[in-house]
């Protein structure tokens, strides 16, 4: 790969995922949620498998850590879903219940669950998407 297109990529890194987190961050209170920023995410690790090999990128995130934080997070997911089934409050037992306090509209704390909910979205997706796209870039050659 060009040297330009390694540079540009360098500049480009930070601002990207910065906005993919505050993406599935705050999305709860803006129309998008963990899967877009997520998807934000996974582009830009995308894009670095695609400038600087696949060989370079496995020496910062493996496949396999890849995977193990894609579904760690779904497993939270679930278990967040259970603990809100379990009835913390006594008004409602159902799955993904809002057993946390709601703030004040607009504001970052005022979703209860949602917003880490999205969290956990964007990272299972984020890391979800690598993995996969490292496991199709891999070739073998014919002998």
């Amino acid at each position: 790969m060009p040297r330009v297109i390694k540079i540009l990529t360098n500049y480009v890194i930070g601002p990207i995922i910065t906005f993919g987190v505050y993406i599935f961050i705050f999305g709860h209170l803006l129309p998008g949620e963990g899967f877009d920023g997520g998807m934000i995410v996974a582009s830009i690790l995308i894009l670095c498998i695609i400038v600087y090999g696949k060989d370079e990128m496995e020496k910062r995130i493996s496949v396999n850590t890849a995977v193990l934080i894609s579904v760690l997070s779904a497993i939270i997911f679930i278990i967040i879903g259970f603990v809100g089934m379990a009835g913390l409050r006594m008004e409602h037992k159902y799955f993904l219940d809002n057993f946390l306090p709601q703030g004040s509209f607009s504001h970052l704390f005022s979703g209860g669950i949602v917003p880490i909910l999205n969290i956990l979205v964007g990272f299972s997706v984020a890391f979800g998407f690598y993995a996969i796209f490292a496991y199709l870039s891999e070739y073998k050659t014919e002998e």
